[in-house]
């Protein structure tokens, strides 16, 4: 991993492009938690960023955290006007 992300993100915690390669990277590396609280940011910072919201989506699927699932499909639908897929 870059160091200068997470040095960029205790600068300014709301580096939306850090936390999207952040998230992005746990994702892959399997680290969920991880994943969640940065995708969560960016889903927060850029709510148009649909593909945080996917990446969050298949966290919270692969956490059994229905009830989030359920939260962020809702808040999906509402932004969007659409399911999330």
């Amino acid at each position: 991993m870059d160091p200068s992300l997470p040095r960029a993100l205790a600068a300014d915690g709301e580096l939306v492009q850090a936390h999207s390669l952040l998230g992005w990277m746990a994702d892959m590396a399997g680290g969920r938690a991880e994943a969640r609280r940065h995708l969560e940011q960016v889903v927060v910072l850029e709510p148009q960023h649909t593909e945080a919201w996917q990446l969050l989506a298949r966290q919270y699927e692969a956490a059994r955290m229905g009830q989030e699932l359920s939260a962020l499909k809702a808040r999906y639908k509402a932004q969007f006007a659409r399911e999330l897929r």
